[in-house]
């Protein structure tokens, strides 16, 4: 989205509403909840903490990259647009890989976790 010149305020507009639909649904509460889902609840501090870590890291890492990739090209404006298809390709690339990372489709029923009880009325 943001390697296609803006063409008028049409294209402006539609192009900053494609990139806050992506950015919330892989930022913040979508990972949040995969991962407190898929950890035992003995482990989900730790889990949500890796999360926050790799987050933060994934964000320095990426801006440091966009700006070492754009202040190498001779003119900014095409610095952004090849620095911003490189970004595409490699997320098209990881979306791509996450397909492999679980075979099975939720059932709907609660996952039993070993040592936690499914009845959490008060006794």
């Amino acid at each position: 989205v943001f390697s296609i010149p803006v063409l008028s305020t049409a294209t402006f507009y539609l192009a900053g509403a494609l990139v806050g639909v992506g950015l919330s649904a892989l930022l913040g509460a979508p990972l949040r909840y995969i991962v407190i889902r898929e950890m035992p609840e003995a482990q989900r501090g730790a889990g949500q903490g890796l999360l926050t870590l790799f987050l933060s890291v994934g964000r320095i890492a990426g801006a440091a990259t966009v700006g070492g990739y754009v202040a190498s090209r001779e003119e900014d404006i095409a610095g952004f647009q090849g620095a911003y298809l490189l970004v595409a390709g490699v997320l098209s690339l990881v979306v791509m890989l996450s397909v492999l990372l679980k075979a099975d489709l939720p059932s709907g029923r609660p996952q039993r976790v070993p040592g936690a009880s499914l009845n959490r009325r008060a006794e």
